[in-house]
Parts: C-alpha cells; sequence; structure tokens
C-alpha cells in the first residue's frame, strides 16, 4: 500500500513540476532571478536579521518588535521576493527530493523492512535490538514508569489530599483535568497513600500518566503531570534527593538495557545557581558509576515565566556561571513549555541572544536547542533557527514553511522528533503522515527521542516500532536516526568519537545476526 502510494504521488509531482516549470521557467529567466536566487536571499535576510537582532540585545540592552521582525525579514526587492508560485515550486523541488532519496535509501539497506513491515512480532523483534547509542531530549521528571511511581510512592508515603490536586492542577489557564477525574479526586479521603486499598492505590499511581481514554490530549493536560508530580512527590524536602536520584538511575538502568550509553537530560533549574550547575556534575558522576551511561544536561528556561526580564537576567547569570571545559557537563540551553502564545521571538532573544554572542567571543561552550514547532506560532523554528538554535525539539510545524525548511537542511540543523508524544498531544493527528521522514530524506538530521516518556508509556524500542509499522522508513534511514543522535549530541569530540565507533560495530554484529536469523 505504502509503495504504491509513494508510485502514485511521483506521477503527480512529475506532473505538478512539468506545469509549474511552464509557468515559472518564463517569469524567471524574464527576471533573470532564479527560484535559488529568491532562496538565497530570503535565507540572507534571516542572518542579516539575526545579527540585527543579537545588536539589538547585546549592544542596545533593547527588544525587537514582531512588525520589525518579519519586516525585516521581507526581501525589499520585488524580483527577490518569494510568491506564491515560488513557494509551489519549492514544495515540488522538496516533494521530488523526497522521492529520490527514498528510492536511494531502499537500495542501499541491507536489511529490507517492507519484508515484514506488516509483521507486528518481527517488527517488535527488530527495533528491540536495533542498534543505537544516544538520546536526546529528555525530560527526567516525564521518564517515570509505573514501577518507579510505585516505588517512590511507597518510599514517600505522601498524604493525598485530592481537593488539593484539583486546585492546583486543574487552574483552567496552564493545567486542566477531566471531570471524571475531578469527580474521582474529590471522593478521595485525605490520608497517606499507605491507607488506601489497591483501588485507590491504582487511582493515585495513574494520575502520574496521560489517560488511555481520550487517545490525545491537551497540552494543559499535560501540564497537570508534572504539577500532581510535584504535589505528591515533593511534600517531604529531607526525601528530594532520593527523589531525584531514583528518578535518574531507574531511567538510566532502562536505557542500558535497550542499548543506550548516552543521554543529554533537558531540566529545569531556575534561577541558576553554582550548587545547580555543579549537582549535575554530581548526578552525572552517579549515573556514570551506577550504569555505565554518560549523562550530559541542558539547561531549560520556561517561555510561559513572566516578566520576560526574568529570563534575560538569568541568561547572563548561566553564561557567567558556565566554563569552557569541552566534557563539562551542562553542555547547552533550552527553551520549553506550551507554545501557545508564547512566540519564540518574543520570549527568546533575551535569552538565546546573550549566550550565542558569548559563544562566539568564546565566554562559553553552551550549544542552543529550542522546544519550537510543538504548537502554537509555526514560525517559532524559523525564528529559533535564525537565533542560534543548533537543534530545534519537535519541530513538526516546520513542514509549513519550505523556505525555513530549505534552510534547516542547508545549514544541518539538527530536529529531533517524539511521535508518540506528538500524537499524544495532538501536534500531529496520525503516525503515518509525521514529517520526520520527509525532513529526513530532505537531508535534515533527524533523530528519535521519547520526551517524556513514562508520562507517555514508550520507551525508544517503542518509538522504532512506531516509525517501521506507519510509514516507508527504510532501514538505512533507520540506521541514519542512530547515527544522528549521536552527531547532533552536544557531547565533545571525544564522548562523539567512541559513540560512533561502538555504534558501528554494534551495527555490523547486528545485520550479520540479523542475516542469520532473518
Amino acid at each position: 500500500m505504502i509503495s504504491t502510494a509513494i508510485g502514485a504521488a511521483a506521477v503527480l509531482v512529475a506532473a505538478v513540476a512539468v506545469a509549474a516549470s511552464s509557468v515559472v521557467s518564463p517569469a524567471y529567466g524574464a527576471a533573470g532571478v532564479t527560484l535559488d536566487d529568491r532562496v538565497a536571499h530570503a535565507h540572507w535576510r534571516y542572518r542579516d536579521s539575526g545579527k540585527v537582532l543579537s545588536n539589538r540585545v547585546n549592544v542596545q540592552d533593547g527588544v525587537m518588535m514582531r512588525g520589525e521582525w518579519e519586516r525585516r525579514l521581507k526581501a525589499t526587492n520585488p524580483r527577490l521576493v518569494m510568491r506564491k508560485v515560488d513557494v509551489v515550486a519549492l514544495k515540488v523541488r522538496q516533494t521530488l527530493q523526497v522521492i529520490v532519496a527514498r528510492n536511494k535509501a531502499r537500495r542501499q539497506s541491507r536489511i529490507k523492512l517492507d519484508a515484514f513491515r506488516r509483521n507486528a512480532a518481527k517488527v517488535k523483534a527488530f527495533c528491540a535490538a536495533m542498534p543505537r547509542v544516544a538520546i536526546l531530549h529528555v525530560h527526567p521528571s516525564g521518564t517515570r514508569d509505573l514501577k518507579t511511581i510505585k516505588e517512590m510512592l511507597t518510599e514517600l508515603n505522601p498524604l493525598v489530599n485530592g481537593s488539593l490536586i484539583i486546585e492546583e492542577a486543574n487552574d483552567g489557564v496552564l493545567t486542566t483535568l477531566y471531570p471524571n477525574e475531578v469527580t474521582a479526586l474529590a471522593a478521595l479521603p485525605v490520608q497517606r497513600y499507605s491507607k488506601f486499598g489497591a483501588a485507590g492505590k491504582r487511582v493515585i499511581e495513574e494520575l502520574f500518566f496521560l489517560p488511555r481514554k481520550p487517545e490525545t490530549h491537551s497540552f494543559t493536560r499535560f501540564e497537570a503531570l508534572f504539577t500532581i508530580g510535584d504535589l505528591l512527590l515533593e511534600q517531604d524536602e529531607s526525601k528530594d534527593v532520593y527523589v531525584e536520584e531514583k528518578t535518574f538511575l531507574d531511567f538510566a538502568k532502562r536505557a542500558v538495557r535497550l542499548g543506550l550509553s548516552y543521554v543529554e537530560f533537558t531540566k529545569v533549574e531556575i534561577p541558576p545557581t553554582r550548587k545547580a550547575l555543579n549537582r549535575f556534575g554530581e548526578l552525572k558522576a552517579l549515573i556514570k558509576k551506577e550504569t555505565g551511561m554518560t549523562a550530559n544536561f541542558v539547561f531549560a528556561f520556561v517561555r510561559t515565566i513572566e516578566p520576560t526580564s526574568l529570563n534575560r537576567g538569568w541568561a547572563r547569570d548561566l553564561v557567567n556561571l558556565t566554563t569552557t571545559a569541552e566534557e563539562n557537563s551542562l553542555r547547552g540551553i533550552d527553551l520549553l513549555a506550551n507554545e501557545v502564545g508564547t512566540p519564540a521571538l518574543e520570549k527568546a532573544q533575551g535569552i538565546y541572544m546573550p549566550v550565542a554572542a558569548a559563544r562566539q567571543a568564546g565566554e562559553t561552550r553552551l550549544k542552543s536547542t529550542m522546544h519550537a514547532g510543538e504548537l502554537g506560532d509555526p514560525r517559532n523554528v524559523r525564528d529559533a533557527m535564525i537565533m542560534g538554535a543548533e537543534r530545534i525539539g519537535h519541530g513538526v510545524l516546520l513542514r509549513e514553511d519550505p523556505v525555513a525548511i530549505e534552510f534547516a537542511r542547508r545549514t544541518k540543523v539538527g530536529i529531533v522528533c517524539s511521535l508518540v508524544s506528538n500524537r499524544l498531544l495532538r501536534v500531529q493527528a496520525n503516525y503515518r503522515t509525521h514529517p520526520f521522514l520527509r525532513f529526513l530524506r530532505l537531508g535534515i538530521p533527524v533523530s528519535l527521542s521519547t520526551d517524556d516518556e513514562g508520562m507517555f508509556r514508550t520507551d525508544i524500542a517503542n518509538e522504532c516500532e512506531v516509525a517501521v509499522s506507519n510509514t516507508d522508513v527504510q532501514y538505512s534511514e533507520m540506521v541514519a536516526l542512530s547515527r544522528n543522535a549521536v552527531l547532533e549530541s552536544f557531547a565533545g569530540s571525544t564522548t562523539k568519537a567512541r559513540l560512533l565507533a561502538t555504534l558501528a560495530q554494534e551495527l555490523k554484529a547486528f545485520e550479520a545476526s540479523f542475516k542469520r536469523t532473518g
């Protein structure tokens, strides 16, 4: 079915390309301007606007407003403006490139996934064994699975107050609960976890995960999970270290069993302090000692914090606290939380421009990633890249902007995609049309991650199963996804070289074994 669809698409795209060329080419020829000229000019304006923004923030201590930003990004020479027909032509060209890349990947694949793509058991076995050594974009507090939650609740024995949970996790603005959940919580007696029977404990345990029904959820329902976690797991300050270390170690142990040996955690620790940064190093050492896994950290800012001047000041504080040591445990910055109503330009410029300037001046090695293109304004991915993001978390809405796609592919900005997360949070309607594979086939270095894997009841092997079962991804592309997780990480060069060598060895052994066993 997938192959037939691709074939039909190829015919359709070829027809559109012929039609487009008959309309577009004379216009280009008459003006002496090609499609590539217009795209290149748009990208030049990206870079020039980024320089102006840097000067505005770092030198003038000012702010760039949206109206001025969009005017700067728009070509002033009418001959260089991207017209609707140019956008269509660029989309057509990219679609043809995707088809060519898909066919090339199929030819180059040593394992033919099409032979067993519809066999769930074989896909599961393949994905369980498929080598991968690194995972990026992992939120530690979202990694806790049911086993970890049960053990924590037993150890902590928190006081469960349903009315308080309703008040804090159902504010109707940042967080929401479903009516049936509110009813169930209101009926709970106020008592310690240990006093509940099996049914009551199950109700409490399920509060840490997205409900199975409905199948998809609003972002505010998702945000409620973090509030609930804080209310139930952070009642006793003397147990905070236990909760933190168990969270990290339980995830790392599961990850190692799946073949992973490197992880980048995205962690909120605002405001930045020397103590918090030192703690990253302590956790890195603990994880290495207990599991053998290498962990690094990305410092996360929260886009919903007001006023934005707080994040701006904290970004400068963070730069002053960091060192330039290549293998320092803190590797970069991120900006997270609900993108709806919190666009990248307005919320990130005061964070990303000072860090970029410090990096260019050799004052820090901090790299930049950003949650963008998950929800909200589709321009967020474009603006994140202009502000210096070397990697994008999610990036789904980049599909709306072929010019920005072209910028990502030419500058090799990585995209970390989380398939289960994107479907559950209504970012993507279905797995089949998720743009991760289109991005990959256009030459953008895509990798797969799990985001908040405990809350979403997934893991990296399951993300593989979703990809293989629902798309026509080829084995050579699965290899590329694994390699990209290393190449697009913020690890130092020594760590990257070691991880790539390990991955190459594991792939060689895996392919030999797969040929023998099928």
